[in-house]
């Protein structure tokens, strides 16, 4: 009787050790994750959609924070960004260059280890824009801008050793941001679209 009751013992603790590993893992998947950091990287961007602006991706700068919070291969991802860009003009002689603040709010997949699906929209605003000439003339020229724009992004995010993120992400935006309908007679329509590739680092 004895030995019974210890082989049941046996058997019950070498059954129990597994499945309590599994709960754990469980449990662990279960955890959210919240991650803080910064990155900077290049803004390549143009106007679609008219023949004032040449279409063709100048490069600009974009930095800012982000902010994460997983649970095991899922995720949200909000960022604060300053980018600028420069759109050069037909005619040759000029460009604009400007300041905006982009703020993603982005839905975050698991693909593989270390490699993340991002997508979702974007929020954003024109601080700054000037045209500059052949001449060296600063004017602004932010009125001929609409305020805001929306714009849907998609883009790749991989994690890297020493607490660094990289990644690639393509933007369209959806919102004519043409705003000089009391200049022309025939007005276009301008979209914003952007190549963005950067550098972070995850302070936890």
């Amino acid at each position: 009787m004895r030995r019974l009751l210890l082989l049941l013992l046996t058997i019950s603790t070498a059954l129990s050790l597994p499945l309590d590993g599994y709960g754990q893992a469980a449990r662990k998947k279960d955890q959210l994750r919240m991650t803080f950091g910064a990155k900077a990287g290049l803004n390549m961007q143009t106007i679609s959609g008219g023949r004032y602006f040449e279409d063709s991706y100048k490069a600009g700068v974009s930095g800012g924070a982000f902010i994460s919070v997983n649970r095991y291969r899922h995720g949200v991802r909000a960022e604060a960004l300053v980018k600028t860009g420069r759109f050069n003009l037909y005619n040759g002689n000029s460009h604009y260059n400007t300041i905006g603040i982009d703020v993603p709010v982005l839905y975050e997949v698991k693909l593989i280890d270390r490699l993340w699906l991002q997508f979702g929209p974007q929020f954003s605003a024109m601080v700054s824009a000037r045209s500059s000439g052949a001449g060296g003339n600063r004017v602004d020229v932010k009125n001929r801008f609409r305020a805001a724009d929306l714009a849907a992004v998609g883009g790749l995010e991989v994690t890297l050793p020493y607490r660094l993120v990289g990644g690639m992400r393509y933007i369209f935006g959806f919102v004519d941001v043409n705003n000089t309908n009391y200049i022309y007679a025939t007005p276009e329509t301008w979209r914003n679209k952007s190549i963005q590739i950067y550098l972070g680092y995850r302070f936890f």
